[in-house]
């Protein structure tokens, strides 16, 4: 059936379209909720014709709904996607944000039936990956090692490699603070470069960093591009933990400013973020920033769950400058 804008030429219109959505994006980052609103507004009576066809006009919920989040509005950003899904129907790229958005949230179960739900209908081979990625991360996040082996098992029968299985448990048992020798020799793959940086944070965790983990953790960051979080936050661990917390600072300031981008509207990224700033908070306690790792423990710890491995941090912080009672 020919689609609503059949024998149209709307390129040139298309193009802007995709120039402005861009722009709202990239602009997004630390802006005035209200103002990406009105922009959102603006694209959508501006590109009408174009938003009748389905794809434009679900591509264009995501950004708008990210760029909501990454202004601050992570409740405008669920609110736009809800209204999306209800309007049109189920989407593997809405369903999955929807699903991430609520982790931030907070709302950890709400999050799960979502996320179980994307998976179960997903469309594509990518959005079955990027579901178990996200109920993963959600499974460290709940402390919960059935949800956790539901993944990985679903991981083996999609055919995955088991390299991913073992990244992905050793990172659990990192934020449960259960790191065993076995973590301290992974690999980083395409689809977990995260890999050689849970791996050296698993060597902090057991006092075993090396003198040469900085410079492995630099060529790590250089192959990994996408852990660099995770890459930064090991070399940071592994700086503190050779006698140099005034780099690790730095190591975590930079991880932390990789990402800010994403962390507000990707789960995954925001649980790696709140790792970033306890890890921080520990290394300006060990350069003598006493109320420097105090004042960051506070502002974070409300967002962190009792028993993971940031909260430990924190409150370790927070015990040794006398920071909080919680």
């Amino acid at each position: 059936m020919p689609g609503p804008n059949a024998g149209r030429d709307l390129a040139s219109q298309r193009m802007n379209f995709q120039g402005r959505l861009n722009d709202l994006y990239e602009r997004s980052l630390g802006s005035d909720p209200s103002h990406v609103a009105g922009a959102i507004r603006s694209l959508s009576e501006d590109y009408a014709e174009i938003l009748k066809e389905e794809p434009e006009r679900a591509a264009f919920h995501q950004i708008a709904a990210r760029s909501l989040a990454r202004a601050g509005d992570i409740k405008g950003g669920i609110r736009l996607i809800e209204e999306a899904l209800r309007e049109d129907g189920f989407n593997d790229s809405l369903t999955l944000n929807l699903g991430q958005f609520l982790a931030i949230e907070g709302h950890l179960a709400e999050a799960r039936h979502v996320l179980e739900h994307g998976y179960l209908d997903h469309q594509t081979p990518a959005g079955a990956w990027l579901c178990i990625k996200a109920l993963s991360r959600l499974a460290i996040e709940m402390h919960d090692g059935v949800l956790l082996k539901a993944e990985e098992l679903l991981l083996s029968q999609k055919g995955y490699s088991s390299s991913v299985g073992e990244v992905l448990s050793a990172r659990a048992r990192l934020w449960w603070n259960e790191s065993i020798q076995a973590d301290t020799h992974l690999g980083s793959y395409d689809l977990a470069p995260e890999g050689e940086g849970i791996a050296c944070l698993a060597r902090w965790r057991l006092h075993e960093i090396q003198p040469d983990d900085v410079a492995a953790m630099t060529d790590s960051l250089r192959r990994n591009p996408d852990a660099a979080g995770e890459c930064l936050i090991a070399r940071a661990m592994a700086r503190l933990s050779l006698g140099h917390p005034n780099a690790a600072v730095s190591d975590c300031l930079e991880a932390e400013r990789r990402l800010s981008g994403r962390s507000p509207c990707e789960f995954w990224s925001y649980q790696t973020m709140q790792l970033a700033q306890a890890c921080h908070a520990t290394a300006l306690l060990a350069a003598g920033r006493t109320q420097d790792a105090a004042a960051l423990a506070q502002e974070i710890l409300p967002s962190l769950h009792r028993g993971l491995l940031p909260y430990l941090l924190v409150r370790q912080v927070l015990a040794s400058t006398k920071g909080g009672n919680r």
